[in-house]
């Protein structure tokens, strides 16, 4: 598999973990026990869910210039990735060699399909994910919890098990098919995110916060993901973010 099929693998492989606890009721509310910070109640902390899952109102627009990608388990060339989307609109990435710069492709994720443009790889495209891929990518990016729930069929987190364990909270969910586990920060940040689906399983690391434009977002991303018992380790550091700016990119 080629390195840009490879990058394009990715972008599917974001939806997919979760496992169980232990589960009791008081006053009527659905609470989880955990070993060191026991309970915490889903009333509460939906509030705050729907908050989370919410992009700020003055984001309009997320460019992302020259990204570093480092290959930690398989050979690749330098690369370098740029990434734009708009708001409730389409995913666009590019791909390209650092040096010499010459562009290896491109894709374009709009809701659950993702097209695939290379000169170099054959990728099948359109490619139906079967679920809305552009908000979860999208929310990674900003380091806003994402609407997983999207990923079951359902339209809140009101039915995901939500604990609190060393100061930071955890949303957990599984069905006969597709498991979930989400990490948040004691600042509600987003920390990492654990998916499996059949023959996918992913993990994303949100790292390195910092504040553009009044919004906190994650400048390295690490991935780990296995793709039928092969894995891929790798990261991505942004190095030139800009919100609601005049750059864009174009798929066509």
């Amino acid at each position: 598999m080629s390195i840009s099929s490879r990058i394009v693998s990715i972008l599917i492989l974001l939806t997919l973990l979760t496992s169980c606890g232990k589960n009791k009721k008081e006053n009527g509310v659905e609470m989880l026990e955990t070993d060191d910070e026991t309970k915490i109640s889903k009333t509460e902390f939906l509030a705050f869910v729907d908050s989370c899952v919410a992009i700020p109102d003055n984001f309009r627009t997320f460019f992302s210039r020259g990204i570093n990608f480092d290959a930690e388990s398989f050979s690749a060339p330098k690369l370098n990735l740029n990434i734009f989307f708009e708001r409730d609109k389409q995913f666009i990435t590019t791909i390209a060699l650092a040096f010499p710069p010459i562009e290896g492709g491109r894709a374009k994720v709009e809701r659950s399909q993702i097209l695939v443009k290379s000169n170099y790889a054959d990728i099948p495209s359109p490619m139906n994910v079967g679920f809305d891929i552009q908000t979860i990518l999208q929310s990674i990016l900003l380091g806003k919890l994402p609407p997983v729930y999207l990923v079951f069929g359902q339209t809140s987190f009101s039915n995901f098990d939500i604990y609190k364990k060393a100061s930071r909270y955890y949303i957990e969910k599984s069905d006969s098919r597709t498991q979930m586990k989400i990490e948040m920060n004691d600042d509600y940040t987003l920390s990492s995110i654990v998916v499996s689906q059949a023959q996918f399983a992913a993990e994303i690391h949100c790292e390195n916060y910092d504040v553009v434009e009044n919004i906190n977002l994650p400048k390295n991303l690490l991935f780990n993901i296995n793709y039928e018992n092969k894995s891929y380790i790798f990261s991505l550091n942004q190095r030139n973010i800009e919100i609601n700016g005049t750059k864009k990119l174009t798929y066509e």
